[in-house]
C-alpha cells in the first residue's frame, strides 16, 4: 500500500512540475509577445491607459446621487458609449462619436413617431405596428449599409439607429414615458461622448492624418532606393515592394478617420487631404512596376559589353533610374519637412532626358532580335517615368 501510495505521489509530482514548466513559458511567452506590442507602437501603451482613465470617469456617474437619481440604469449607457467609441486615433474617435450621436437621435425621433402611430392604432393594433415598424427600419437601414458613401461614413451609424431604434421601441412597448426613455439615452450616450472626445484629444491624442502623412513619406522614401539600386550592384531590400504595395487598406483607414479630424499641428484645414490617396496610388504602382522589373533582371542576362547598343541601354536605365530616386527623394523630404522642393524640378528635367535618350536607343535596337527580350527586361523603369 505505502509502495503504491508513494508512485502515486512520485506520478502527481512529476505532474506538477510539468505544469509549473508549462505555465512558465506560457508567462514567458506571453511577456515576451507584451514588450514586442508595446515596443512596435509605443503609443499602443499610451492608449490602454487613457482608456483606463475614460472608463473611471464614467463609471463616477453611479456614485454620483443626483446624476443616479435621475437616469438610475440609464446612466450604463455613459459606459458603454465610452468602451465602444474611445478608439486608438482622433479621426476614430470623433466618428464613430457623431455617428453614435447623429443615429440614437434619428432613431429618437423614430421611436417616438412610431410610438405615437401605435397608440393611436388601438391596443390590439399596438404590437402589429410595432412589429412592423422595427421590420421596416431594420430591413432599410440594412439596406442602406450597402451603399458604398454611406459604408464608409455612416456604417457604424447605422447599425447604431437599427439597435437603439428596436431597443426603445421594445422598452416603450409598456410604458408611457418612451419620450423619456429616449432623451435619457440621448443624454447619456451624449455625456460617454464628450468624455470620449475629451479624453482622445487632450491626453496625447493621436492622430490619423498625420499616421497618413508619415505613411506616404515612408513609402516614398523606400521607393526612392528601390530606384536608386535597381541597376546597380548593390543589394537591396525587396520586402520594400511587398510593404508599399500592401499599404492601400492602411491609406485608406487613415483618410476615412482623418476626414473626422478638426485642423491640428502642421495641417490647416485647406491642407490637400485629398491627394494623399493619389499619390498613395501612383507609388504603389511604381513599386509593382520595379517588382516586375526586378523579377526580370534575375531572369535575363544583359550583356554590359563596351561599346554595345545593350549595354548603353542598360547604362542608360542606371542613370534613370537614380535620377528619378534623387527626384522622388527631395519629394518625400519636402513631404516631410513640409516645405518646397527646391531641387525636384531640376532631377525630374534630367529625368525625362535620360528617359527620351532611352527611348532612343531602345529603337535602335528593333533590328536585334536575339536581344528583344532582355531589351523588355528593362522596359517597366521607363514606363514608370514616361
Amino acid at each position: 500500500m505505502g509502495c503504491v501510495l508513494h508512485e502515486y505521489s512520485g506520478h502527481a509530482e512529476k505532474g506538477w512540475s510539468c505544469l509549473n514548466a508549462a505555465m512558465e513559458s506560457w508567462l514567458m511567452c506571453s511577456v515576451k509577445l507584451a514588450k514586442k506590442v508595446g515596443k512596435d507602437d509605443p503609443r499602443r501603451v499610451t492608449h490602454s491607459v487613457k482608456v483606463g482613465m475614460a472608463v473611471v470617469f464614467a463609471s463616477l456617474f453611479y456614485y454620483l446621487h443626483p446624476v443616479y437619481n435621475s437616469y438610475s440604469v440609464d446612466t450604463i449607457w455613459t459606459l458603454i458609449t465610452v468602451v465602444v467609441v474611445l478608439e486608438f486615433s482622433v479621426g476614430a474617435t470623433i466618428g464613430k462619436g457623431l455617428n453614435r450621436r447623429l443615429a440614437t437621435l434619428i432613431s429618437g425621433v423614430l421611436v417616438v413617431g412610431a410610438h405615437f402611430l401605435a397608440t393611436i392604432s388601438g391596443q390590439v393594433g399596438h404590437p402589429i405596428l410595432i412589429a412592423i415598424l422595427v421590420f421596416l427600419q431594420g430591413a432599410v437601414f440594412t439596406f442602406l449599409r450597402f451603399f458604398p458613401n454611406l459604408k464608409v461614413a455612416y456604417d457604424y451609424g447605422l447599425s447604431i439607429s437599427i439597435l437603439t431604434f428596436s431597443m426603445v421601441s421594445v422598452s416603450g412597448f409598456h410604458s408611457d414615458q418612451v419620450i423619456d426613455i429616449a432623451l435619457k439615452r440621448l443624454s447619456t450616450i451624449l455625456i460617454g461622448i464628450v468624455i470620449s472626445f475629451a479624453t482622445s484629444i487632450i491626453f496625447f491624442p493621436v492622430w490619423a492624418g498625420q499616421d497618413l502623412h508619415d505613411l506616404l513619406v515612408l513609402n516614398m522614401e523606400k521607393l526612392a532606393t528601390l530606384l536608386q539600386y535597381l541597376l546597380s550592384d548593390n543589394i537591396i531590400d525587396c520586402d520594400y515592394t511587398s510593404i508599399i504595395i500592401n499599404s492601400r487598406i492602411q491609406e485608406e483607414n487613415f483618410a476615412n478617420f482623418e476626414r473626422w479630424e478638426p485642423a491640428h499641428g502642421k495641417f490647416m484645414f485647406s491642407h490637400p487631404w485629398k491627394t494623399y490617396l493619389s499619390l498613395g496610388n501612383l507609388t504603389r504602382e511604381c513599386a509593382y512596376q520595379i517588382e516586375v522589373a526586378l523579377i526580370k533582371n534575375n531572369t535575363y542576362k544583359i550583356d554590359e559589353a563596351a561599346g554595345t547598343v545593350v549595354g548603353r541601354v542598360q547604362e542608360t536605365c542606371r542613370e534613370l533610374s537614380v535620377e528619378c530616386s534623387k527626384a522622388i527623394m527631395t519629394l518625400s523630404l519636402a513631404m516631410k519637412t513640409m516645405t518646397k522642393p527646391c531641387l525636384a524640378d531640376l532631377h525630374v528635367a534630367m529625368s525625362r532626358n535620360t528617359s527620351q535618350r532611352l527611348q532612343i536607343l531602345l529603337k535602335e535596337t528593333d533590328h536585334m532580335n536575339n536581344n528583344n527580350d532582355i531589351i523588355i527586361a528593362t522596359l517597366p523603369l521607363l514606363q514608370i517615368m514616361c
